[in-house]
């Protein structure tokens, strides 16, 4: 019996009162009100209730947020070209700079064939804690040229610092992951689309007849029977 409680705000209540965007960003702007099942006193009676349209009681000690939110897990499909990503805590989707992530074959590389680092790219996401991340074609394209994110065993990601920030009122930036130490994809869903023909030239003037195949998309050289033409 005091006359304090603390009271431990779950996780998805923090992230929806980050998410608002207006509750509790500064002291200014931390009231609380209640209603009167909230809490009795030891004889029983009830606190008295305050209601949203009269003024609550007004915050007397504020912790500013200064927590970095980190990128817990991630998901890539290359058939809708979608890279969804989850972070421990609410991230203001308009700081994203997808330029700031990089797709990588291993938790550890340095070969530049074995890596890729985003140059596009858009999100249309809510503020939040899960952003998905609509990839470029020339993205799509270049990671699918690469030996990396053929399955899950060759999918890892690595962030800078600059990738992302949270919605405090003084934004905190997401903890960066190094390249060696990259973060293994949880969900993978691979390139099952077929490659389309786009167009061909023939140019008949040479010594050597040459025939240009154009496809929507890399394919493999190695793959090629010209018996199928």
């Amino acid at each position: 019996r005091s006359t304090q409680v603390t009271i431990d705000i779950a996780a998805s209540d923090l992230n929806a009162i980050k998410s608002d965007g207006l509750i509790c960003r500064v002291q200014a702007s931390c009231y609380v009100s209640v209603s009167s099942l909230l809490v009795k006193d030891t004889s029983g009676n009830a606190i008295v209730a305050t209601t949203n349209a009269a003024p609550g009681v007004r915050v007397q000690t504020f912790g500013k947020d200064t927590v970095r939110p980190q990128l817990v897990q991630y998901d890539l499909d290359l058939n809708t070209a979608t890279l969804v990503l989850t972070f421990s805590e609410t991230v203001d989707v308009s700081s994203l700079k997808t330029t700031g992530i990089t797709l990588q074959a291993a938790a550890d590389v340095t070969a530049s064939q074995a890596l890729y680092t985003l140059t596009g790219g858009s999100s249309a996401s809510s503020n939040g804690v899960v952003v998905t991340v609509d990839l470029s074609s020339q993205d799509v394209q270049s990671i699918k040229a690469r030996q990396l994110a053929k399955s899950t065993s060759s999918t890892y990601l690595s962030l800078s610092s600059q990738a992302i920030s949270d919605v405090a009122f003084i934004a905190n930036a997401v903890v960066a992951i190094t390249q060696s130490s990259g973060l293994g994809v949880t969900g993978y869903t691979a390139d099952s689309t077929q490659p389309r023909l786009s167009s061909f030239a023939l140019d008949l003037n040479g010594p050597v007849v040459a025939l240009l195949l154009s496809f929507n998309e890399p394919v493999s050289a190695s793959s090629l029977r010209v018996t199928d033409l």
